[in-house]
């Protein structure tokens, strides 16, 4: 049984004229300090700082700000773990809070205790903390989308899960996919073959998602994004 199938033709490639809005970025002050022990049960909190494990340079995250609900939560749970955190304002309104430079007190969390890094849910350290492939994924980019089988896949899937904590997922639709109708994550070392059907982010992405579309390099097979509608 086959659980995804290549799409031959690109789905968006349609273009809109917007306009420019007034753009403007500051400061946003943050006060709270971070709470360790919010951090085992709070799959969101997880999903943004565990990138920032990696020590890559110039990373940030951005979280764009529909609901007061979202930036309640940004700014009371997670601003207090990174040293930079910006608002971008679209003609004066908060439109996305942007979080880089991990407080060092975090990384020390996770880095003087390996026990600390068992706390991460399977569903972030699969998509985020795979082995490193090195040169692998580099090289010449021939890429082709591939879409995921929902129905088969999950016949398929070798993953269960006890408990279904839905709260990442009813981020993303509060931040993009009830005003985007789609997100664009970014795996970290994937390569596409029947592995994936042991993957613990996706079984997750596959209880709630309409489609999952993955971006694939032909030359090498890495997985260059994937897709939420």
């Amino acid at each position: 049984m086959t659980w995804y199938s290549v799409l031959l033709e690109p789905e968006n490639d349609s273009f809109q004229e917007i306009d420019e809005p007034d753009f403007s970025i500051s400061t946003l002050p943050s006060t709270n300090s971070p709470a360790w022990n919010r951090i085992k049960d709070d799959l969101i909190l997880q999903w943004i700082i565990c990138p920032f494990l990696k020590k890559k340079e110039g990373l940030c995250y951005q979280v764009p700000i529909h609901t007061p609900e979202i930036q309640t939560y940004i700014l009371n749970h997670v601003a207090g773990h990174f040293n930079t955190v910006q608002g971008i304002y679209e003609n004066q309104k908060l439109t996305m809070i942007r979080l880089s430079e991990l407080k060092m007190a975090t990384q020390n969390y996770f880095q003087d205790k390996k026990e600390n890094m068992q706390l991460i849910s399977p569903i972030v350290s699969d998509f985020y903390m795979r082995k490193d492939l090195g040169p692998q994924t580099k090289g010449a980019i021939d890429c082709e989308n591939v879409e995921i089988l929902i129905r088969e896949f999950r016949n398929l899937c070798k993953v269960e899960f006890d408990e279904m904590d839905d709260s990442l997922w009813k981020f993303f639709k509060e931040t993009h996919l009830d005003f985007d109708g789609n997100i664009i994550l970014v795996p970290q070392n994937w390569l596409f073959s029947d592995e994936l059907l042991t993957s613990t982010t996706l079984a997750y992405f596959s209880r709630f998602a309409h489609r999952i579309i993955l971006t694939i390099n032909k030359a090498n097979n890495h997985v260059r994004a994937v897709e939420l509608r």
